[in-house]
């Protein structure tokens, strides 16, 4: 799922990512789900992971998230620019099965008025984020500045005041 919450500046867009991110990274069905999907794939093959994390949170800013009787756990911090399929041009994010994604500013990473130069491998991943169960969650000022492919896979969201 790609969500993308738009509101004006100054309204509490990132406070609301971090609320989403702090209950996903909680959510206990979902971090169940994560090794089960990693054992599945190493029994296939699969030899990029040596340890199954606990929860996976990535964003491209620091989160500290607590609930009350857990422990503090912190996001890993990714560069949006690195996210997509491997390829030759860019070392990408190794990106974990049921990982949620939040960039805040997404209208910088995934500009409506560079189009023309978003790369297909990058276009692809976001196509196909859903084959890993990805949780992507982009915050901007306005739902038009987002590259239109991702825009017509999104739902939205919008903060009409703080």
């Amino acid at each position: 799922m790609i969500t993308i919450i738009f509101a004006p500046p100054r309204t509490g867009k990132t406070c609301f990512l971090t609320y989403i991110a702090r209950e996903r990274a909680f959510d206990r069905e979902r971090n169940k789900c994560m090794p089960r999907k990693i054992l599945h794939k190493r029994v296939n093959g699969f030899t990029e992971l040596t340890t199954i994390p606990l929860y996976a949170v990535s964003a491209n800013y620091d989160m500290a998230l607590q609930k009350y009787g857990y422990n503090k756990r912190y996001n890993k911090v990714i560069n949006p620019y690195r996210l997509g399929f491997d390829n030759e041009f860019v070392q990408t994010h190794f990106n974990l099965p049921f990982e949620i994604i939040c960039i805040t500013e997404a209208q910088k990473y995934l500009n409506s008025r560079m189009s023309m130069y978003f790369p297909a491998w990058q276009s692809r991943w976001y196509e196909q984020h859903g084959h890993n169960n990805l949780d992507i969650f982009l915050d901007i000022q306005r739902s038009m500045l987002i590259e239109i492919n991702i825009r017509e896979l999104a739902s939205f969201i919008e903060i009409v005041n703080i």
